[in-house]
């Protein structure tokens, strides 16, 4: 029953990784490429998917094929470990513990005698398997990796406070200069050189991943980890505090109708994006108080109820690819392109087309000379029709004016994409008869038309 347990639990781990993997890499890679998403909030979001990825590599892909090939089984060493703890026991299991941390706990031991077997026995296993040594490296790299991928993915977490918090609340101010790339690539830096200084701490001499209980005894790594949990759970809720009732006053207005419309629209564009980084931090914050708490838990939990508290902190660094595309229309669309690869069936359609004709034959070049000359005809019709609409174009040059105004209203004095400030009707439109002057200085402003707008379009098209 326990060794079918174990291999459910362990696929369950595997797949979440899997998931939880492929979605933050995607997420990575599409903020990376595409264009409307360089913004400084966009870019802390990548990187919390590449800190979120590696923890998803190592807490669920690793650890999940770690319980479907242990030999020993992971359920019956829970239960030994908090059955040590209920009795107050110091001795820990061997099957849970490295090599070298057994030693440092058998040289408080009284008989040397024991002592000296267990040297002579652990060097004959190092002599026989060298697959052990090799596992112990391995067991320190994952640790190493884990922790940084940990701390920055908290870390990042204040830094999206804040570029959100100014982004709402105090982009009229100086402030406005941190929603910045340039500074948001910064701000990623400083979260991994922390990750690293916390690793070096957490894995050097020994690993600390794995055994909890041992971690409350290391006192360095345990307040560092505490302070910038507690430090980015608190920066995080300042910031949600601030946005959350800046919002709902802004609602109010808009109800009221005391806000222009365009202002209104930028204003639940940035909201959008807000939402995106509120939900996920109500999570961390779950997930932060369920990872100290395990340590404390041992005498009252058992092996499933730590799978469930475990399921949840893993749950935290999969869920905030689904929280972006619930929120952001944009997001959702380059998910599905992405995942249903587009643009690699639309490079493997143009090449059909170009090198392969109706009957499945590849062209020559004398057979795509006479191509070109029997279609000499269909060339000389579209030629005409490109002369068509660039002589259309530039009679509407008036309705092209117009549709220019008709982009400087939606796109007003106060816009920016990093942020947003409340605009006055009076302040738009003086903005708008400032920049829509004509060449030779009359500051003159175009009334907009719905049908020569329309107008322009079908001229346009054709």
């Amino acid at each position: 029953m326990l060794e079918t347990t174990a291999q459910f639990i362990g696929i369950i781990y595997i797949i979440t990784g899997t998931i939880g993997f492929l979605f933050n890499i995607i997420t990575l890679l599409m903020i990376a490429v595409n264009r409307a998403f360089r913004l400084s909030a966009y870019t802390m979001m990548a990187n919390l998917a590449l800190a979120d990825a590696i923890m998803m590599v190592i807490a669920g892909i690793v650890c999940g094929f770690r319980i479907v090939s242990s030999k020993n089984h992971w359920l019956l060493n829970v239960e030994s470990i908090s059955q040590m703890e209920r009795s107050n026991s110091s001795e820990i299991d061997r099957n849970f513990l490295p090599p070298k941390t057994y030693q440092k706990q058998f040289l408080q031991g009284d008989d040397q005698s024991q002592f000296n077997d267990f040297s002579k026995d652990w060097n004959d296993a190092i002599s026989q398997n060298i697959s052990e040594i090799i596992e112990v490296f391995a067991v320190k790299i994952l640790s190493f990796a884990l922790i940084i991928a940990w701390t920055a993915s908290i870390c990042s977490y204040a830094f999206l406070g804040l570029n959100r918090c100014i982004a709402i609340c105090f982009y009229r101010t100086r402030a406005k200069t941190f929603n910045r790339i340039s500074t948001a690539l910064i701000c990623s830096g400083i979260t991994w050189a922390i990750g690293i200084f916390t690793a070096c701490l957490g894995t050097i001499p020994d690993s600390l991943i794995g055994y909890r209980s041992d971690m409350l005894t290391i006192s360095i790594f345990l307040t560092i980890t505490l302070f910038l949990n507690f430090t980015s759970i608190s920066v995080q809720w300042i910031c949600s505090t601030l946005v959350m009732r800046k919002i709902i006053m802004v609602r109010k207005k808009i109800s009221h109708n005391k806000l222009n419309v365009n202002s209104a629209n930028r204003f639940k564009k940035q909201a959008r994006l807000t939402f995106q980084f509120f939900y996920p931090s109500m999570i961390c914050t779950i997930s932060s108080i369920i990872y100290f708490a395990k340590p404390f838990l041992t005498n009252i939990l058992s092996w499933w109820q730590f799978f469930i508290l475990h399921a949840i902190w893993l749950f935290h660094h999969m869920c905030n690819p689904f929280i972006y595309a619930y929120f952001n229309e944009c997001m959702r669309k380059s998910y599905q392109s992405w995942l249903t690869c587009s643009k690699i069936r639309l490079c493997i359609r143009r090449y059909k087309r170009r090198f392969i004709n109706l009957h499945g034959r590849r062209f020559t070049n004398a057979r795509r000379q006479n191509y070109s000359v029997d279609n000499q005809l269909s060339k000389r019709s579209t030629k005409y029709q490109s002369n068509f609409v660039r002589n259309s174009l530039q009679l509407q040059s008036r309705n092209f004016e117009q549709l220019c105004e008709f982009m400087m209203r939606v796109n007003p004095m106060n816009y920016g994409s990093e942020g947003w400030t409340e605009s006055s009707d009076e302040e738009e439109k003086n903005f708008t008869e400032k920049h829509m002057s004509k060449s030779n200085g009359q500051t003159t402003v175009l009334k907009f038309s719905r049908k020569n707008l329309k107008k322009c379009a079908q001229n346009a098209s054709l």
